[in-house]
């Protein structure tokens, strides 16, 4: 039980503060502070201890202070009508800063669920985690976590299962081929693989994810393997909905040559420059791989290499966020990310709600899009069509 407190009260000083923090990308002199207060500020903690009053008088059951303040900040985001602007909780914004630093909590699994036999179908293991060190490969099928025998409808309940908290374990249930196999993975941190890299022949075929701050790490280091023997580059970025736009400027800049790599327009309508490459290139053959979840910075880098002439992008048009947020931690450690600026390519236009139009589009079959996490090297129309393209350039 949550010792009782004046709601009004702490609710007001809430509200300052979250204010004041909102604010915290512009110097407030004495007379911005007071004309704050004075108009909006008053009128939002006049209305909030108004209605404190009403329920600390009137409610029937005990009040979780922290939830109703939880709620009133994430109301006051939502109510800026914009879907990139977000509240997180103190433990939310703590799992999204792990997420940022690379590094998750888990068992190191991506899946799917596979359409005709219900089970969870696992497309990606990541390297070194909780499952690959228990056992498990991509194309296993989960048949059973714990008790819980997977069906048609309980996807969302075995995932659940499968979630949990540090240093507990899971035991998984797995058909592969007419295999029957038992796991026992411990759940984890452990560091992700946003790049993933092979050679198809003497095309390097490189994969990237998301951008965390491990991942210009993984890519220069896929670069640094692949360069000195392969004679194009594929980049594939499908389902990278972005991520931190310094990781990405850094590795355009290692692709591209001297220029403007990003450029933001805020909302005074002042333009700056965000981010200039220097001369040094990758002087390969070039081709970016994107579809409709290919997202934010991930279209930065897409963009960037179309722009700079590097190679062209092959797929589907991409989701369109040309915008960026910037995070604000609060004193209790919860914290408000809110959107701050356009960012454009060097090319200078916007593909902020319009998306990346690719040069070479492919359009799936209904079988493939069916069973798009069973797609390989051999079947993948993205990948076919990428590799058709650069063997005609190289």
């Amino acid at each position: 039980m949550n010792r009782k407190i004046p709601l009004g009260m702490t609710m007001a000083l809430m509200l300052l503060t979250a204010a004041l923090v909102f604010c915290g990308a512009t110097l407030l002199t004495t007379n911005n502070i007071n004309l704050m207060l004075s108009d909006n500020g008053r009128n939002i903690n006049a209305k909030i201890e108004e209605i404190g009053a009403i329920v600390d008088e009137n409610f029937y059951e005990e009040i979780d202070h922290k939830t109703i303040l939880d709620g009133i900040a994430k109301g006051y985001i939502s109510a800026l009508g914009d879907r990139y602007s977000t509240y997180m909780s103190d433990s939310d914004y703590s799992s999204d800063s792990l997420n940022k630093a690379g590094k998750r909590e888990g068992v190191g699994i991506t899946v799917a669920h596979d359409v005709d036999t219900k089970y969870l179908y696992i497309t990606r293991v990541v390297p070194d985690g909780p499952a690959a060190r228990a056992g498990l490969l991509a194309g296993d099928q989960i048949t059973h976590v714990g008790e819980l025998a997977l069906n048609a409808d309980n996807y969302s309940q075995a995932m659940e299962a499968i979630a949990g908290e540090q240093g507990t374990t899971v035991e998984l249930t797995v058909l592969r081929g007419e295999e029957t196999i038992q796991r026992t993975v411990v759940r984890s941190q452990f560091e992700d693989k946003t790049v993933m890299y092979r050679m198809m022949g003497d095309i390097a075929y490189i994969e990237i994810t998301s951008f965390n701050h491990l991942t210009l790490e993984q890519f220069n280091a896929a670069l640094e393997s692949v360069t000195p023997t392969a004679k194009a580059l594929l980049f594939d970025l499908r389902g990278n909905s972005g991520g931190l736009l310094n990781e990405t400027y850094k590795m355009i800049d290692a692709l591209c040559p001297a220029g403007t790599i990003a450029s933001a327009v805020y909302k005074s309508g002042r333009t700056e420059v965000l981010y200039t490459s220097n001369e040094k290139e990758v002087k390969l053959p070039m081709a970016v791989l994107i579809n409709g979840e290919t997202a934010s910075s991930a279209e930065l880098f897409a963009a960037a290499l179309r722009d700079f002439e590097k190679g062209p992008l092959i797929g589907e048009k991409s989701y369109g966020k040309g915008v960026m947020q910037q995070t604000y931690e609060l004193k209790d450690k919860s914290a408000v990310r809110i959107t701050i600026a356009h960012f454009n390519p060097p090319g200078g236009v916007s593909f902020h709600g319009t998306g990346l139009e690719p040069k070479i589009a492919v359009t799936p079959t209904d079988e493939q899009k069916k069973y798009y996490y069973k797609l390989n090297d051999t079947n993948d129309p993205f990948i076919l069509a990428g590799i058709d393209y650069l063997q005609g350039v190289k």
